[in-house]
């Protein structure tokens, strides 16, 4: 009975995330290697998911923050501010981009939009295509879920592969992981 409903949902991250271009996937691949410091921000379920990923790169090895924190340093040139933002239009990361650009860092967007506001602040943006009628009440969605649903069970997964991806390309010792997991817990 509830099958068709867990079928639905895996086709349409299947359809989702086959549709992502690969050369703005190993661009953002790039700038993560080549980056100084790493900035993570976004709102809602979208920035829980990029806490996730701070969390992971942190597990490889990178140096990491999460915008917001009290302990999150002042961003510089040479640093890198990673935004998750599905419509790419939220007002306080529109500042907080322009501000990044200003301050001399790269700015990557992963959105749903890669014509909004956030987007023309960014020096990259990935595309998630994963039509939300979240913001266009009247558009029909790509997704039987509802809101914005699948863009945020694909950014999750496609953050896990991009953290694969990494380990793989800097041949990282996964028992490295482990290592900096968490032990106060």
């Amino acid at each position: 009975m509830y099958r068709s409903y867990y079928d639905s949902i895996l086709a349409e991250l299947s359809r989702t995330l086959t549709r992502i271009s690969d050369e703005d996937t190993k661009e953002l691949v790039e700038n993560i290697i080549n980056s100084g410091r790493i900035f993570i921000t976004g709102k809602g379920r979208s920035g829980f998911i990029m806490k996730y990923f701070a969390i992971r790169l942190m597990q490889i090895g990178f140096e990491v923050h999460v915008l917001g924190d009290a302990t999150t340093p002042a961003i510089k040139a040479g640093d890198m501010l990673m935004v998750g933002s599905g419509s790419g239009e939220t007002g306080s990361l529109v500042v907080t981009t322009a501000s990044a650009k200003k301050l001399g860092a790269k700015v990557a967007l992963i959105t749903m939009y890669g014509n909004s506001t956030i987007a023309g602040n960014a020096d990259s943006v990935l595309v998630i295509p994963a039509k939300g009628s979240k913001f266009d009440k009247d558009a029909d969605s790509d997704s039987r879920q509802p809101m914005c649903n699948l863009f945020e069970q694909s950014l999750l997964i496609f953050l896990d592969s991009l953290t694969m991806i990494i380990i793989d390309n800097q041949k990282i010792d996964k028992k490295l992981l482990y290592e900096r997991h968490a032990n106060l817990e």
